[in-house]
């Protein structure tokens, strides 16, 4: 391989990840309070939980027993940016939507904190309409 041939592979390798981090910022940066969880599976097992009548505390400590994660689903308020959608469920007049995120800040109780963007999951509700 020459040293042209190199460079050229090198500078493309270097690319692909501006190119990620320029599509990402094309999302818009949302606020919001809720569920958030590490995995997917995670999110459903808590909506299956919750829509069997359980407060959302209840659910959420469920399964953070399960997984044996007391930090594995949690409500918190956050400012993130949304993946594409992973799977829908049905609930009580419309959709749950599981979708990861990219969360960027968390509210404590000294404010808004930044933090390392972490991927986590979170169900957000999309009313059906009346036909």
């Amino acid at each position: 391989m020459t040293i042209l041939t190199r460079v050229v592979l090198w500078a493309l390798c270097c690319c692909f990840p501006v190119g990620a981090i320029a599509q990402e910022l094309e999302r818009p940066v949302e606020i919001g309070v809720g569920l958030i969880c590490n995995s997917q599976e995670q999110v459903e097992r808590y909506l299956a939980l919750h829509v069997a009548d359980r407060s959302p505390d209840a659910a959420i400590k469920a399964v953070n027993d399960e997984v044996k994660d007391p930090n594995a689903c949690a409500l918190a308020a956050i400012a993130f940016m949304r993946g594409s959608e992973a799977k829908q469920v049905p609930a009580p007049g419309g959709l749950m939507r599981i979708t990861p995120v990219v969360i960027f800040a968390t509210q404590t109780e000294a404010g808004w904190e930044r933090i390392v963007p972490i991927v986590q999951y979170t169900a957000i509700f999309e009313k059906l309409t009346e036909a």
